[in-house]
């Protein structure tokens, strides 16, 4: 489904450690920031990693930017970066079946 892309999503260094820690091989869906302590974190890449972990067969995101498609979707980030007072709501579910 659609979430926000590693292009929009810059986090603190201390986050990479944290997932590091927690997960390893994470390390890979984190790329360099703006700046030495920043970096863009790949989260579509690594939910997918970790629904194939856990032995989901069929995922995939749909490629849509959360942070970027302001006309379609609601973002937390975005309004934050604006300065924007109060942000829509979206939620995401992931389903099992058998």
């Amino acid at each position: 489904g659609p979430c926000i892309s590693q292009a929009s999503y810059e986090v603190g260094a201390d986050y990479e450690a944290r997932f590091a820690t927690e997960a390893p091989g994470s390390e890979r869906f984190f790329i360099a920031g703006s700046s030495d302590d920043k970096r863009q974190f790949d989260l579509p890449g690594f939910v997918l990693w970790r629904l194939e972990q856990a032995g989901v067969t069929q995922a995939a995101w749909t490629g849509d930017d959360t942070r970027t498609d302001e006309a379609r979707f609601y973002s937390n980030r975005r309004a934050y970066l604006n300065g924007e007072p109060d942000f829509g709501r979206l939620i995401g579910a992931i389903a099992l079946s058998e």
